[in-house]
């Protein structure tokens, strides 16, 4: 058996200011009573009438005494933001709910096989890395693309797609993710806007998409051109339930009136029409790219 993170934490705090009366009816407080009795720790002096756990002194040396017999950490290790590995080093036992995620600080990117040399795989035009993104060399790159959808990133004609519109095939491609990896994409953005890289949007060209590349610190956005985007774009790929996100792109317009991009919004605001990014592959409209004032 072992304490939670919930619990030793509780005992941490409790060591700042000692004797405290825990209630019983917290989970974490309950923890520890079962714990220590567990452990044939006495506890006839600590518990109080009104179902409350008196945290002092002894009770805590009681509880260090018996992790240590056990070979576990005292309670004032901390295993949050740790690996596993990292735990057990410290003398731990695995948390997973406080440990350090494996897949922290990775995220998926595609890099143009021409930089890159690997005789284990076949040819291929662009190679898909599981990267910790602190590990990336930004300066041997010209831009930082964040594309949207998943089937979009893993279409290597999407890929060739993006290169053609920017001119360059040193352009890292990342997928936006979720989770965990959205969090790492979101940090490696910030690096590359302190490193003066263009950060570019490539999405659904919708009240959501384009809501991203406006509030979330882009500098640039991907869009099919514009005359031909008001060919093919239709209400049928503008999700109604979309529309709060508007409340950005009315808001660009009005700071923005002359600006390209205005234009591309009022088809969204205005005209109620949309284009899915997988949509603009297949018909292979050729793509402008668009800097976002700020």
């Amino acid at each position: 058996m072992i304490l939670s993170g919930t619990a030793l934490r509780v005992l941490r705090n409790a060591q700042n200011k000692m004797p405290q009366d825990k209630p019983l009816a917290m989970k974490a407080v309950e923890q520890i009573k079962t714990w220590c009795e567990y452990y044939d720790i006495d506890l006839r002096q600590h518990l109080r009438a009104n179902h409350k756990l008196r945290i002092d002194t002894d009770l805590i040396a009681k509880i260090e005494h018996t992790l240590a017999q056990l070979n576990l950490a005292s309670i004032n290790k901390i295993s949050a933001g740790k690996t596993s590995m990292e735990q057990i080093e410290d003398d731990m036992l695995e948390n997973k709910n406080q440990r350090l995620a494996p897949s922290a600080n990775h995220l998926v990117c595609a890099i143009n096989a021409h930089y890159l040399s690997c005789q284990l795989l076949e040819p291929q035009c662009f190679y898909y890395l599981d990267v910790d993104y602190r590990t990336l060399n930004l300066q041997q790159f010209k831009a930082l693309v964040v594309v949207e959808n998943l089937d979009v990133f893993y279409s290597k004609d999407a890929l060739v797609f993006i290169e053609k519109a920017l001119n360059t095939r040193l352009a890292l491609i990342v997928y936006k993710g979720h989770d965990q990896a959205a969090t790492s994409c979101v940090a490696l953005k910030a690096r590359a806007v302190q490193q003066g890289l263009p950060c570019i949007y490539y999405g659904d060209f919708d009240s959501r998409g384009v809501n991203i590349a406006l509030t979330e610190g882009y500098t640039h956005i991907l869009l099919p051109v514009l005359d031909s985007l008001k060919k093919i774009a239709n209400t049928y790929q503008l999700n109604v339930q979309q529309l709060p996100y508007n409340k950005a792109l009315d808001k660009y317009v009005e700071c923005y009136p002359e600006s390209p991009l205005a234009k591309y919004l009022l088809l969204i605001t205005k005209s109620a029409k949309g284009l899915l990014q997988q949509t603009q592959i297949v018909k292979q409209i050729p793509l402008n790219l668009l800097v976002i004032e700020n």
